[in-house]
C-alpha cells in the first residue's frame, strides 16, 4: 500500500555541489544513522511506488516517486553511511519556493528530515502541499479514497479531541458535528491567532483567547455552547463590552462563516487592545503539556489508593464509546507471538501468500511498530514459518521444528496453512473474527497499567529481557520481551489523541537504579518524544532505539510509614512531583456511642507525632466504617494496636537516648489501653 513522505535536506548536511549532484541523477539520500530513525525507517519502510515531498532547506522542491530499494552506488561523492534510492519525478516548481502554512513532522518548515505522513492527516496535506503549491490531488496521485477509520471527517473537531470534557460535549443532543467542525475552523484560522483550549469544569468545554502553554488561565474572547441542540458562539461582555454577543449557528456554512468574519473584523481592535488575542495554541498543545511525572505519599490509611483511583476514573478511562480502530487492534495484537500473527494472517488469505505478503500485512507491520522494530523483520517471518512447518515438506529442511506444525511451503515460496479446519485453529478463527467485526462498544476503556515495586523486581519486567522459551525436545531459547513501560509506551504512541498512565504502587520499595536504569532521563517531561530536548537511546537486549512517548503520564504511591522521603533516590525525587496527603479528620464521625472518633484519632496521632514523627500517624480510612462502639474496639484490636506495636518495636533503638524501645512499646500499649477503657465517656481531649 502506498505511503507518503517528507524528505527535507538542509545545506549544512548536504552542500550544494553534493545536492545538485543527487537531483542530476534523481537519487533520494539519507544516512543510515540519522537520529530518531528516520535512516533506518527510509531504509527498511519505504517501497518502490511512495511517494515523497522533496524539499531543501525548508523549501518545497518536487513530488517525487520511489522508483527503486535500496541502490550500491559506488564512486558517489558522499561518505561512508549514506544510502540511496532511486525516482522520478511528479510534478517539479521551477525553484525552490518557500513553504508558509501550519507545522507539522511532514511540513517543510518542521526541524526534521525523513517523516511519513500519517493516513490520517493525507487530507492536510492535499490541502497544505498538493493543491496549494503542485496543483494536483490524492486522486491524481492514484488515491481513491481514504479508509473512514483512519481519518475524519471532522478535521477541526479531531483537533480538539483531547479531553474527557470535549468528548462529553460532543455527545450534547442534537449538535450539529458539521457545523461545529466549520465554526473551528473559521474561528482557528482567523489572523487573530486565537489559542483555542478546554475548561474541564465548565459546560462549554472549548474557548478561545488568549492563554499561554503554562497556564491554567486564559482570557476569553469566546465560547462555543450547545443550547437545544443549536450551536451558539458567545462573546462575552467582559472586557469593558456593554452586552455580550451571541451568534446562533445554523447547517447554512457560508452564512455562519460571514457572521463570524464579521464579528471577529468588526471587533479585532477590541480583541487586541484587551489582549484577548493568542499564539494559535490547540487544545492538543496543551494536552502535550500536561503530562505528569507525580507521586502520592503519606501514611498508611490516608487516601492514596482512592486519590489515584479517581485520577484514574477521571483522566484515564473512556465510557461509552468504542475504541479507535488502530488504537484497539494494537491492544489485541500486542500480546500475540509472532506464529500467532502469521497464522492470523494466512486465515485470512483466501490464497497462499509469500514472506512479502505477509511482512506487508497489517497485522505483521502493527506487530512491528508494538515491538519498535525497524529491521530484519523478514527473518523473524521466515523463522516462525519454518519453526511450525509440518515434517512431511518437501520445500523445507529446517530441523528443529515446534508445535503445532501447520505451515507449508509451494515450490515457488509462498505459504498457506495444510489444514484451515484443524480443531488447533478454532480460537485463531474466532479472533480473527473479532478483528474482522472491529472493535466493540464499550462500557471502560481503560488507558492504564499498574505494576507494584519490591526489592527483586528489576530492568527485565519493567523495561525488557530475555524470557527462556522451551520446546517439545526441551530445548531452551531466549527471545526478546518487553517489560510493562515499553509495552504501554507503544499503545500511547499508537493513539497521540489521549494520554496514558503507568501506576507504579510501592514506588519506594523498588531500586530506582536497578529498574529504570539508563531510561530514568527519558522520562522527564522535556526528554519525552516530540519535546524540546527529547532523547533517545538504544535497549541493551533488542538494540532498538527507544523513546518515551510526550502522552504518557507516570503516577506513583508511597508508603511514608516503610520510608521515609528523604531517603528515596535523588534522580527520582527530581523527576517526579510529589503530593502529600494527610489524615483528614472530618471525615470521621463526632459521636459513636458517645465518642468522638475525631478527637480521639486526633489525639492518638499528636502522641505519635511526639514520640516517632509525623510519617508514622494514622490515616482517617481505617475508621471511615465505624459505626458503634463494637466497631471502633474491632478496628483498634486488629488495625491500630498491631500497627504502633510495629512502629515502636521498629524504630526503639533508634530512639534509646529518650526512651528504651521496652518503654516505647509499653507506652503505645498504654495509650491503646487508655483509649479503650475511657472509650464511653470520651468527650474532651485525651491528655497523655
Amino acid at each position: 500500500m502506498m505511503k507518503i513522505w517528507k524528505l527535507s535536506h538542509g545545506y549544512n548536511d548536504i552542500p550544494k555541489e553534493l545536492s545538485d549532484w543527487l537531483d542530476e541523477h534523481n537519487y533520494l539520500s539519507l544516512h543510515e544513522s540519522t537520529k530518531k530513525s528516520q535512516g533506518q525507517h527510509f531504509i527498511n519502510q519505504v517501497d518502490i511506488g511512495d511517494i515523497v515531498s522533496l524539499s531543501r532547506s525548508g523549501d518545497l522542491k518536487a513530488l517525487v516517486k520511489v522508483t527503486s530499494d535500496i541502490l550500491p552506488i559506488e564512486n558517489a561523492p558522499f561518505t561512508e553511511g549514506w544510502v540511496f534510492r532511486q525516482y522520478k519525478i511528479i510534478h517539479e516548481l521551477p525553484s525552490l519556493k518557500p513553504y508558509y502554512g501550519d507545522k507539522k513532522g511532514w511540513t517543510p518548515n518542521y526541524n526534521g528530515t525523513f517523516f511519513k505522513v500519517p493516513k490520517s492527516e493525507w487530507q492536510e496535506f492535499e490541502e497544505w502541499i498538493l493543491k496549494k503549491y503542485y496543483d494536483c490531488s490524492l486522486k491524481d496521485l492514484g488515491v481513491t479514497q481514504i479508509d473512514s477509520k483512519n481519518s475524519s471527517q471532522f478535521q477541526w473537531v479531531e483537533k480538539c479531541r483531547a479531553t474527557q470534557a470535549f468528548d462529553d460535549f460532543l455527545k450534547k443532543k442534537g449538535l450539529n458535528l458539521t457545523v461545529l467542525d466549520d465554526a473551528i475552523r473559521v474561528i482557528s484560522q482567523s489572523n487573530l491567532n486565537f489559542d483555542l483550549y478546554h475548561v474541564d469544569h465548565v459546560k462549554s468545554a472549548l474557548r478561545f483567547g488568549n492563554r499561554p502553554l503554562g497556564s491554567t488561565r486564559g482570557k476569553v474572547a469566546g465560547q462555543f455552547e450547545v443550547n437545544s441542540g443549536n450551536l451558539i458562539i458567545w462573546f462575552p461582555e467582559r472586557y469593558g463590552r456593554e452586552d455580550g454577543v451571541t451568534i446562533k449557528l445554523s447547517k447554512d456554512l457560508e452564512s455562519n462563516e460571514a457572521q463570524l468574519n464579521t464579528e471577529l473584523k468588526n471587533n479585532e481592535k477590541f480583541f487586541k487592545e484587551n489582549n484577548l488575542t493568542g499564539n494559535k495554541h490547540l487544545p492538543r498543545d496543551y494536552n502535550n503539556g500536561d503530562t505528569t511525572n507525580l507521586i502520592y505519599y503519606g501514611p498508611p490509611g490516608t487516601g492514596k489508593t482512592y486519590t489515584l483511583q479517581k485520577r484514574l476514573k477521571e483522566k484515564y478511562t473512556g465510557t461509552g464509546t468504542s475504541e479507535e480502530l488502530g488504537v484497539w487492534l494494537n491492544s489485541k495484537l500486542n500480546d500475540l507471538s509472532w506464529f500467532e500473527i502469521i497464522t492470523l494472517i494466512l486465515l485470512a488469505a483466501d490464497n497462499d501468500l509469500s514472506v512479502t505478503d505477509i511482512v506487508n500485512h497489517e497485522y505483521f507491520t502493527k506487530k512491528l511498530a508494538l515491538n519498535g522494530r525497524t529491521a530484519q523483520f523478514r527473518q523473524t517471518a521466515w523463522s516462525a514459518l519454518q519453526v511450525h512447518a509440518i515434517r512431511e515438506s518437501k520445500t523445507i529442511k529446517y530441523e528443529k521444528r515446534t508445535e503445532p506444525l501447520i505451515f507449508d511451503k509451494t515450490e515457488n515460496s509462498n505459504w498457506f496453512i495444510v489444514n484451515k479446519d484443524d480443531e488447533l485453529l478454532v480460537g485463531y478463527k474466532e479472533l480473527l473474527n473479532e478483528l474482522k467485526a472491529g472493535p466493540p462498544v464499550e462500557n471502560e476503556i481503560k488507558r492504564f497499567e499498574f505494576v507494584t515495586f519490591h526489592q527483586s523486581y528489576g530492568y527485565e519486567e519493567f523495561i525488557e529481557g530475555l524470557r527462556p522459551v522451551t520446546n517439545d525436545d526441551g530445548d531452551i531459547s531466549y527471545v526478546v520481551k518487553p517489560g510493562i513501560l515499553k509495552r504501554l509506551c507503544k499503545r500511547a504512541e499508537a493513539d497521540p489523541n489521549h494520554q496514558y498512565a503507568l501506576v507504579i504502587d510501592e514506588i519506594n520499595r523498588g531500586n530506582i537504579s536497578k529498574i529504570f536504569g539508563e531510561l530514568i532521563s527519558l522520562i522527564e517531561i522535556d526528554k519525552r518524544a516530540g519535546e524540546e530536548h527529547s532523547l533517545t537511546v538504544t535497549l541493551p537486549y533488542s538494540n532498538l532505539p527507544f523513546s518515551v512517548p510526550s502522552n504518557l503520564d507516570i503516577i506513583g504511591t508511597m508508603n511514608t510509614a516503610d520510608r521515609s522521603l528523604t531517603h528515596i533516590d535523588i534522580a527520582l525525587r527530581r523527576r517526579f512531583e510529589f503530593i502529600e496527603l494527610r489524615t483528614k479528620y472530618k471525615l470521621l464521625k463526632s459521636d459513636v456511642d458517645g465518642i468522638d472518633v475525631r478527637k480521639l484519632l486526633f489525639t492518638i496521632n499528636k502522641r505519635i507525632e511526639l514520640l516517632l514523627d509525623r510519617e508514622h500517624i494514622i490515616g482517617h480510612a481505617l475508621l471511615m466504617k465505624v459505626s458503634n462502639l463494637a466497631d471502633l474496639k474491632q478496628v483498634f484490636i486488629t488495625n491500630i494496636m498491631p500497627l504502633l506495636e510495629e512502629y515502636f518495636l521498629k524504630i526503639g533503638t533508634k530512639l534509646s537516648k529518650y526512651l528504651t524501645a521496652t518503654d516505647l512499646f509499653q507506652s503505645s500499649k498504654m495509650l491503646i489501653q487508655l483509649g479503650l477503657v475511657t472509650l464511653m465517656s470520651m468527650q474532651r481531649s485525651l491528655t497523655l
